[in-house]
Parts: structure tokens; C-alpha cells; sequence
């Protein structure tokens, strides 16, 4: 169950954005079994998570979770997904919900040989923290992500460092 502070100290609190962005939250429905729309709901993304300033290696890997967890949305459900990716102060929250109640297994892999690293990989290398939320008609798993400092922002603190001494 995610922890939930005061809006005050939240760092799961949304960043306020200035025009032209000023949403935080992009939310894609994507409809059962369209497993084909995800080249494009990737391409969205990227874009979005480029006009929140992410850098391209966590967009990367943001994306890569993203495809995994909508590709078992569609493929091991028979009712639609939705994507959601969050913008907020401690870094990226993507959410994908679909119509299945059982719980994805994030820790096994595969039983076939070739089918169901995915989910093993994302716990283990790729996000910060993967969970999984039951609901009525379903779940929600979710990936966070901790904001990272862009090589260029790196850079400019270990400059300014240097200039203090």
C-alpha cells in the first residue's frame, strides 16, 4: 500500500507546470487485445517524458516497462488496459491497470523456457519499486521511478564544486 504524507512533505506530490505542460498525468486506454497500438502509445510517451525532462537512458527504461506491462495487459487479459504515467516530485509513476485479478509473478520467470522474464527483469533491474494493487474488476501494477539527474546537470554540480574549493 503506498504511503500517503501530507501534501505539504509528499514526494509523491505532482509537479505544477507552467504552460504549455500544464498537466502532470498522461492516461491512455487502449482496448483488449490491441496490443498493435503500443508502438504508438511508446512514441506518446516518449514524447511526454521528454517534455518533462527526463533523460533519454530513464526514458529508456521507462519505456521498456511500459511495454512489458501493457503487452501482459493485453495479452494474458481479455478485458482493455489503461496506461497512466505520473510526473512527480521524487521522479515517474507509470500504472497499468487491466480486468485480471490474479496477481503477476515478479520474482519466478518463466515456466516455459521462453515466456515470462519480463516482469523478473523489471522487479530486479529497471524500476525502483514495482507493486500491485487488487481492485474489484482487476489490478493495477506499478512501476516507480526516482528522479535522476541528467549528465549535464551532473556535470554543472561537479563544476560548481570544484569552483567553491
Amino acid at each position: 500500500m503506498p504511503n500517503c504524507p501530507t501534501p505539504a512533505t509528499n514526494p509523491g506530490e505532482p509537479l505544477p507546470h507552467p504552460a504549455p505542460n500544464p498537466w502532470v498525468t498522461l492516461t491512455v486506454p487502449v482496448a483488449a487485445g490491441d496490443t498493435a497500438v503500443l508502438t504508438h502509445v511508446r512514441a506518446l510517451a516518449r514524447h511526454t517524458l521528454a517534455s518533462w525532462h527526463v533523460d533519454d537512458e530513464q526514458a529508456d527504461d521507462i519505456l521498456v516497462v511500459l511495454s512489458e506491462l501493457a503487452t501482459n495487459a493485453l495479452v494474458h487479459t481479455s478485458g482493455p488496459a489503461e496506461i497512466r504515467l505520473t510526473n512527480l516530485l521524487a521522479g515517474i509513476q507509470l500504472e497499468v491497470s487491466d480486468t485480471s485479478t490474479r496477481e503477476p509473478d515478479q520474482e519466478t520467470g518463466p515456466t516455459d523456457g521462453e515466456h515470462g522474464y519480463g516482469l523478473a527483469l523489471i522487479a530486479a533491474a529497471l524500476a525502483d519499486e514495482l507493486d500491485c494493487v487488487q481492485q474489484l474488476a482487476g489490478k493495477t501494477v506499478t512501476a516507480h521511478f526516482a528522479k535522476r539527474r541528467s549528465s549535464a546537470e551532473q556535470a554543472s554540480t561537479l563544476v560548481a564544486g570544484l569552483a567553491r574549493r
